[in-house]
């Protein structure tokens, strides 16, 4: 019997291992690695790998890492940095110029004879879990330094008590699940069905919706989940530590500052009636801008807080009033009850950050373990010594100058004998301008940062933190005043600086791709591409610079190469749904339009949420006359993005076609309300009006169109019509209709009947029957030379009208 069980365990084992070994030797599957090996030029190099992050995350939701890549075999004199971090670390819209950019510029300048390899592991989303995996791959890459810098996403990352991509459960199973994920075993039923498995609905209808997807994961400072993940945590930073050193490898471990005076919570577990809460919301927003604080405020809120203590909005009500009247150490305490009662627990906490400390503490006999304070250091250079918007965009994410200054803090960390192959006290120390310039930022840098910032700021959760709405304010501002002052004749003395600083000995690879964003926004297609030939030269595995390219090859009509650039992109990385998305314009573009829509669907297979792709797909269905099918992609598109004016457009067209002018009204006015820019919407507006009978109304939707489109000759077409044609009171205003024909024959060049014929009716309304005539005259051979009987037929009746007048 023994025989029997022992045979009955061991030979489905053994079955497994022999299909797991076919099937790695088969080539079947996808690395789960985060490097993955690559050869060009006869050199072997270690490549992201753009699909590490499908082993953490399901379905369509998993971010890519970066395009980093560094040699096999580390040449001579090279020191390689790891960092292990998140999205913070990563920097976001600030990664090409994160503290490990700067980092790196910062120790190459001080130690021009060593060559210094910066790499960076962030991504969107993970947490300790993730980071011990790459911590221990890495430590196969010869690192000769690793730094840690994370810690935020440990309650609703992969693997955490509230996390919206997995189960929580004991460290012994998520350590068994971790490693069953890197099986190809793992990847069986993808394989089979040829797509991954797919998340609830409430995660993956939107693909990433980056923190709007944790809106029902709240938890308390005492949750048992909590405290089991602030254990986990320190037990990851641990293994981390051990993978490094027996690497050889030093590590520093960062104790990770967070916004706590200027970002407010995200929700509470608990809070005061909505009355008072809102009353004292706005009496505190009304002090806040005035000149002083009202006797009695903060006591009105203390009693409040005494009524619901885990309110956390009226602590940082509270902070902020306390700050405004100099009362710092009492404002700390209450920000810091604001973040531990913040039940969406994006930012790190005193208590995990003990967790660092104390990882590093049981290495305190080994010199090659450090940790860094950066959350002392910051708050140092902070207003009131609490960490605040001088360095923060929102709840974690640094500003340049909070990356400034954590590489400062780095670069001091590394430089002061910590690592001995590294002189104490260098002699160059270069200034942020000069670290900047050296990375290629520029005002256009500048500018696609804080856009993108101010267009996160306006997803949900954030939307709902206490000041949220001043902080965009406050940031469209800037952006209004970087665009106007970023001209064509800026872009072209940037680009110039730019190209000096590439032919410095030892520049930043980087700036080649720099100075081809540049080249392309100034009108330099040509020079940008051969600046993004240079750039992928240094680094032929970076899918933006492929796709980059492709976008100019695409304004430049080169679809083939277009095309292929896109292409190698999607080899290097599936899952980059804007490259599948470009693809699919540029099929668009030579009229492979079938070709075209199977690339649209396959980009919204990866990304569920990407709007472009969605309206792009739903006006080719509308083309091809198929209304039902494409009012089904424009309200899948709403119901992801409820602001975007342009499937609200699509959406009122489809219905229009589709004979119901009524519901296409709404939606045009709903993309009015959305962009009050937009004339087309209210040309649309109009036309369903027009089907409704309303002439009137649609007179002055018409009115404000031709002057918001004046290069739309549809538009202006129309709007002469109905002004020349309309008897309703407001309708009919032949002069203006006039105006607006004359612009219509102006943009078809005289060369279409139909703007023609608008022309002569508007002047005949008008009274002015020799210009009338001079006008239809004109159109009435166009007309017959297109074969439009119907059109030459109603010329001939205006004609003749205007005979019997």
């Amino acid at each position: 019997m023994k025989k029997l069980l022992t045979a009955g365990l061991l030979i489905p084992i053994a079955l497994l291992v022999c299909f797991e070994l076919a099937l790695r030797a088969s080539g079947a599957g996808r690395p789960t690695s985060l490097f993955i090996e690559r050869e060009i030029d006869g050199r072997r190099e270690m490549t992201a790998n753009h699909l590490a992050g499908w082993r953490y995350f399901p379905g369509t939701i998993a971010r890519r890492p970066l395009s980093e890549h560094f040699p096999k075999d580390k040449p001579p004199d090279t020191i390689r940095i790891f960092i292990l971090g998140e999205s913070a670390a990563r920097g976001e819209s600030l990664a090409d110029f994160s503290f490990g950019r700067m980092l790196r510029v910062l120790l190459q300048a001080a130690y021009p004879e060593k060559r210094f390899e910066v790499i960076n592991t962030g991504i969107p989303g993970i947490n300790s879990w993730v980071l011990r995996e790459f911590a221990a791959e890495i430590s196969c890459h010869a690192p000769d330094i690793v730094i840690f810098y994370g810690g935020h996403n440990e309650i609703l990352g992969p693997y955490g008590p509230a996390s919206a991509f997995s189960l929580p459960s004991s460290r012994a199973f998520t350590r068994f699940r971790l490693w069953l994920s890197g099986l190809m075993l793992a990847q069986v039923p993808e394989l089979l069905t040829g797509t991954r498995l797919t998340p609830a609905a409430t995660v993956a209808s939107g693909g990433w919706r980056g923190l709007e997807m944790f809106l029902e994961k709240r938890l308390g400072p005492e949750d048992p989940g909590v405290q089991a993940a602030t254990r986990n945590f320190e037990r990851n930073i641990l293994d981390m530590i051990r993978s490094a050193r027996q690497a050889g490898a030093r590590f520093i471990a960062c104790a990770t500052p967070a916004n706590l005076a200027d970002s407010g919570p995200f929700a509470s577990i608990a809070e005061v009636p909505p009355e008072i809460r809102t009353r004292l919301v706005r009496e505190t927003a009304d002090a806040l801008e005035g000149t002083s604080v009202p006797d009695g405020l903060v006591s009105r809120i203390d009693e409040a807080l005494k009524q619901e203590p885990r309110d956390a909005g009226l602590h940082f009500l509270r902070g902020k009033l306390l700050m405004k009247t100099g009362r710092v150490e009492e404002a700390r305490t209450s920000f810091e009850m604001a973040r531990k009662h913040d039940a969406l627990r994006f930012r790190i906490t005193p208590e995990l950050n003990g967790a660092i400390a104390s990882a590093v503490a049981a290495f305190s006999g080994d010199v090659g373990v450090k940790l860094l304070d950066l959350e002392k250091t910051f708050s140092k250079v902070s207003a009131g010594g609490i960490c605040g918007r001088e360095l923060f965009y929102d709840h974690v994410h640094l500003t340049l100058d909070g990356h400034w200054k954590a590489a400062n803090d780095l670069f001091d960390a590394l430089s002061d004998g910590f690592v001995p192959s590294l002189a104490a006290s260098p002699v160059i120390r270069l200034t942020r301008e000069e670290t900047l310039a050296r990375l290629g930022y520029t005002a256009r840098e500048e500018l696609f940062d804080l856009e993108a910032v101010h267009a996160a700021l306006g997803r949900p959760p954030l939307t709902a933190r206490i000041g949220n709405e001043e902080q965009r304010k406050h940031l469209a501002e800037s952006i209004a005043h970087l665009r106007r002052h970023l001209t064509p004749e800026t872009l072209a003395a940037a680009l110039a600086s730019m190209t000096t600083a590439l032919r410095t000995p030892g520049a930043d690879p980087q700036l080649a791709g720099k100075a081809a964003a540049l080249a392309a926004d100034a009108g330099f297609p040509t020079d940008a591409l051969a600046q993004y030939d240079a750039a992928l030269a240094a680094n032929p595995w970076d899918i933006d610079h492929y796709n980059n390219r492709g976008l100019i090859r695409l304004s430049l009509g080169d679809v083939e190469g277009a095309v292929r650039d896109f292409q190698t992109a999607l080899e290097l990385a599936p899952n980059f749904a804007g490259a599948r998305f470009n693809l699919g314009a540029a099929w668009a573009k030579s009229g492979n339009t079938e070709t075209a829509r199977k690339a649209y669907e396959a980009a919204l297979a990866i990304d569920p949420g990407l709007t472009k792709a969605r309206l792009n797909l739903a006006n080719l269905l509308l083309q091809a006359g198929k209304a039902p099918d494409a009012i089904r992609e424009y309200e899948n598109g709403l119901a992801v993005s409820p602001d975007s004016a342009e499937l609200a457009y699509g959406l009122g067209n489809a219905l229009l076609k589709s004979d119901k002018p009524g519901e296409a009204l709404e939606r045009f006015e709903q993309a009015v309300k959305t962009d009050s820019s937009t004339g087309l919407a209210r040309y649309g507006a109009a036309r369903a009006l027009l089907a409704l009978g309303r002439e009137a109304e649609a007179a002055a939707y018409l009115r404000e169109a031709a002057t918001q489109c004046p290069d739309q000759p549809a538009v202006l077409q129309l709007a002469a019509t109905v002004l020349a044609t309309r008897d309703h009171p407001g309708a009919a205003d032949p002069a203006t209709a006039i105006g607006i024909a004359k612009r219509a024959v102006e943009l078809t060049r005289r060369a279409q009947p139909e703007p023609l014929q608008v022309l002569g009716v508007a002047c005949a309304a008008a009274g002015q029957i020799s210009e009338a005539r001079a006008a239809l005259a004109e159109a009435l051979p166009l007309a017959q030379a297109k074969g439009d009987r119907a059109l030459a037929g109603e010329i001939q009746a205006n004609l003749r009208q205007l005979e019997g007048r």
